[in-house]
């Protein structure tokens, strides 16, 4: 187990209404969870005798402008959800904590005190986190989190609440985050950080990066649909003869490179490359394939392939590298490349 490597594959993204039946589901777990130290409060916490723990219902949190429902993912795999309301006991609170939950696989591995600070960065203003006193995993959590977050600038009280009437007290934890100095406003500071150039990046960093990509993407119901591939043209022999490097991206399929043997130019082998790749593409829903070329390559061979010149980009100090753009469309109906599926439709 690497928790560097745990912590890198990281993502909190908003949660959008198809996403309601998931996090009621993970509530049964932290019901669960809680319960350890909650359980006997009331008979409300008793396990039902279907055997399965039951939560509030959290639709609110899909229907009111007030309320926000993220989810935590490790690597695409759920690890948690939180909630963010706006009720709180102080009449200046703008952000208040409503529910916080870590998987029981994650835990123990500082996945939690990174994903409050990230939504304490995001939300300014005055803030609430609440706790029943009963919970010492929890109240021991956000008592370090937040005193490190605030480097301890935040006050902590025991209030009497009127919504529950089994347990009346909450230790309220309150402070302000935009008087907080993050991490990412000490990036401005020129002496926090330097510019490195390097071959290529770190397997952790990059796996990363691509996370934050998908996560990005998803939120707007966009699919990366990144994938590296070749496709090859040999001899019977097995000689490979011919190749194209290419990628797919959202709706798109790109054209690295194209090449032949020198020695087997001329035989039309460029072209049956490019009729196999847009054969092993039709019929699956991408929009189109688009290549650059430059003047000094094969502009010319693309459009006896029926590709469609979109653009040229003039180097005027050497129109040898002048590149041009090409495009040939699939003009499918279907095209579900690219795209999230909703599956509640």
């Amino acid at each position: 187990m690497n928790i560097e490597k745990i912590q890198a594959g990281l993502t909190v993204e908003t949660a959008t209404f198809n996403d309601y039946p998931t996090i009621q589901n993970m509530a049964r777990f932290y019901v669960y969870e809680l319960s350890r130290d909650c359980g006997f409060i009331s008979d409300d916490w008793a396990l039902p005798s279907s055997g399965l723990y039951e939560s509030f219902d959290f639709k609110n949190y899909f229907e009111e402008t007030t309320r926000k429902a993220f989810l935590i993912k490790v690597d695409h795999e759920l690890a948690g959800f939180a909630l963010l309301n706006q009720d709180g006991v102080y009449r200046d609170t703008l952000w208040n904590m409503g529910e916080f939950f870590i998987t029981a696989k994650f835990q123990g591995k500082g996945l939690g005190r990174i994903v409050a600070s990230k939504l304490l960065s995001m939300h300014l203003g005055s803030w609430e986190v609440s706790v029943i006193p009963q919970n010492q995993g929890g109240l021991s959590f956000w008592r370090k989190t937040i005193a490190q977050f605030t480097q301890g600038l935040y006050q902590e009280e025991i209030k009497t609440i009127d919504y529950d009437s089994h347990q009346p007290l909450r230790v309220i934890f309150c402070f302000n985050s935009s008087s907080v100095q993050h991490p990412e406003v000490l990036l401005e500071n020129p002496t926090e950080y330097q510019i490195q150039w390097v071959d290529e990046l770190d397997s952790i960093t990059e796996q990363h990066m691509n996370n934050e990509f998908i996560a990005y993407e998803a939120q707007h119901g966009i699919a990366i649909n990144y994938r590296r591939f070749s496709v090859i043209l040999s001899a019977k022999q097995g000689k490979i003869l011919g190749a194209i490097n290419a990628y797919t991206a959202f709706s798109e399929i790109y054209v690295d490179d194209i090449w032949v043997d020198s020695a087997h130019r001329g035989k039309g082998y460029g072209r049956q490359l490019l009729h196999a790749l847009e054969q092993g593409f039709k019929g699956q829903g991408f929009n189109n394939i688009n290549l650059v070329t430059s003047a000094f390559q094969a502009p010319e061979f693309y459009k006896k392939c029926g590709f469609q010149e979109e653009f040229t980009r003039i180097n005027k100090n050497n129109p040898k590298l002048s590149k041009t753009f090409f495009v040939k469309f699939f003009n499918e109906e279907a095209e579900k490349q690219g795209i999230l599926l909703d599956y509640s439709e």
